[in-house]
């Protein structure tokens, strides 16, 4: 069984206030703004792809090829918010024989009917993300990317190359959200 997870943003807000991080990392100037912008998307990244899950809105499309259905799936990335949309195929047909559990690790539950059923492709599309503005991203993960753009902004040397290196709370924030399969 192979998986591919792609993410589509609906959201076009940024999940951070840059005036934030400069506070934070001291900068009083404008010249920098680019830079410390681009250090921040970075960490947006990171926070997302460590935690497996969605800052700010977005459409996750999950394709399964050569699958068998079990009782049920974890979704790849939260979270997934109460009457958010969802949709799956199998084999490109439509189906609604499945039940949504939402929240910051959501569950796909497939009914009596799909389990033990051998697919070529499942297709399942939902949204995910804490909301739209960067006021509705938790405060420990907007802590987490301002740290993490602090450590990639003073981090950055033009003399010598430095690995990338993760915040240790990013990396302790992160774990929070992240799931955990069995």
């Amino acid at each position: 069984m192979k998986m591919i997870v792609q993410r589509t943003p609906i959201s076009t807000n940024a999940p951070f206030v840059l005036d934030e991080i400069k506070e934070y990392t001291w900068i009083e100037h404008d010249e920098t703004d680019a830079t410390v912008t681009k250090a921040a998307w970075e960490a947006v990244a990171e926070v997302e792809s460590f935690a497996q899950i969605a800052l700010l809105r977005q459409t996750i499309r999950l394709t399964i090829f050569d699958g068998v259905l079990g009782d049920g799936l974890s979704l790849p990335v939260g979270p997934m918010q109460d009457g958010a949309p969802l949709t799956v195929t199998l084999d490109g047909v439509a189906t609604t024989a499945f039940d949504a559990v939402p929240g910051n690790r959501p569950y796909l539950s497939w009914e009596t009917a799909l389990r033990g059923g051998a697919h070529r492709r499942v297709v399942i599309e939902y949204e995910a993300g804490f909301g739209d503005e960067a006021s509705d991203v938790p405060e420990d993960l907007g802590q987490a990317i301002i740290d993490q753009t602090y450590m990639l902004y003073d981090g950055r040397s033009v003399d010598e190359v430095m690995p990338r290196r993760r915040s240790m709370l990013l990396a302790r924030v992160s774990a929070r959200y992240r799931g955990v399969s069995l």
